[in-house]
């Protein structure tokens, strides 16, 4: 039922072995909701944001916003700032100007805002992959263990996640990178990005043409794993993160992209 301007199309798609595909967006709906928080301090998850909220959980989703662009666009910033927004708080938005900011960049991404007010009163957020925040903070062992089951109970259930960070700086020298800024880790904002209705049917339509199906993702192995089995994707357990794959021979990468099938944490 395609009508296509080139001959070769037909071809190359008749004799397609391999299907790479990306999971946001393509396997879900691109439709964030915010699922879960945890706040570090506290050492707990939260997913009732109907409750009151305590002093930490407030500040975590306060910075999470803004961490975000003023004007969001992506799915999660969006979630962000409707969280924001129904917090029982005076909303400071119309009060804070964006002075400076450092686009999502590392491996893994981080993204850093630097908002001032007219009084001078600084607001530096982060927000990005958990273990980039770690690593620009001053955390003990314990309180690492802490994020990671964390973070762990959280993309069991499907959930991506994002670590957020606060920072303080005087003056405007900035500096060159973000990772440069020492962050106190506030806690886990968690969202849920249903599969696409349809995604079961698709996939099942490729495995019967005898073609391979593979997910190529930058989020991380539990959340992407989970999904998958939510899916019927074949064999979902047969995972490879970007850094292993980054230190392989050719010839040891050859035989792994033959049996893995969800590549995570791509750059």
């Amino acid at each position: 039922g395609i009508i296509v301007k080139q001959t070769k199309t037909v071809e190359t798609l008749g004799s397609a072995t391999v299907i790479c595909t990306d999971k946001t967006g393509t396997i879900t709906q691109n439709k964030m909701s915010l699922a879960q928080i945890f706040t570090l301090s506290n050492n707990k998850i939260s997913g009732n944001f109907n409750e009151k909220l305590n002093e930490q959980e407030l500040e975590l989703l306060s910075l999470s916003m803004w961490a975000s662009e003023p004007i969001p666009f992506d799915g999660m910033e969006i979630a962000l700032h409707e969280a924001y927004s129904k917090l029982k708080i005076t909303d400071e938005r119309p009060n804070f100007k964006l002075i400076h900011e450092y686009p999502l960049g590392g491996k893994p991404p981080m993204m850093t805002h630097i908002f001032e007010n007219t009084t001078g009163t600084r607001i530096i957020a982060a927000k990005g992959a958990p273990e980039a925040i770690i690593a620009c903070s001053k955390l003990s062992k314990e309180e690492i263990q802490k994020i990671n089951k964390a973070i762990e109970s959280m993309s069991k259930e499907g959930f991506r996640v994002l670590g957020v960070g606060v920072s303080e700086f005087a003056g405007n020298n900035f500096p060159k990178t973000q990772q440069e800024f020492t962050f106190k880790f506030l806690g886990i904002v968690a969202f849920y990005d249903p599969p696409k209705e349809n995604i079961k049917s698709v996939l099942d339509a490729f495995y019967n043409a005898g073609i391979q199906v593979k997910i190529v993702t930058g989020d991380n192995a539990e959340t992407t794993t989970t999904i998958a089995k939510q899916i019927g994707f074949r064999n979902p357990e047969n995972t490879l993160n970007g850094d292993e794959l980054m230190t392989m021979d050719e010839a040891t990468l050859k035989e792994k992209v033959m049996e893995t099938t969800i590549f995570t944490r791509m750059f």
